[in-house]
């Protein structure tokens, strides 16, 4: 009973501080690419003809690939907490334990799933 608290308490912060690393991340990203956005949203709301046009697909691009890269870094921060979580609670004090399926030679460091017919 104590491993099982032990482990949730340890999974609810490991969890935030995972949060807070992506929330820190998201922000930085955000307020570097903040300035190119809005000139390119000034371009396409006030510019006239074809240059409108190009720079309203230029704004979209960019805004999908802030959010790619904001969907990468949460990854990311949920990935090593997922790491923290299992060196933490390993039942070999201090190591990470080895988890066959998610061993770096095994399915490319990938879960197995098995997908239902």
């Amino acid at each position: 009973m104590v491993g099982v608290v032990r482990m949730l308490v340890t999974s609810a912060l490991v969890g935030a501080e995972g949060s807070a690393r992506a929330g820190a991340g998201v922000a930085e990203l955000t307020i570097r690419r903040t300035p190119s956005l809005v000139a390119l949203g000034a371009r396409g709301m006030i510019g006239n003809g074809g240059g409108t046009a190009r720079a309203q697909a230029a704004f979209r691009d960019e805004l999908l690939t802030l959010l790619d890269d904001v969907a990468e870094l949460a990854w990311h921060e949920a990935r090593r907490a997922r790491d923290e979580l299992g060196a933490r609670t390993s039942p070999r004090e201090g190591r990470a334990a080895h988890h066959p399926a998610t061993a770096a030679g095994d399915n490319g460091g990938r879960r197995r799933h098995r997908v239902k017919a």
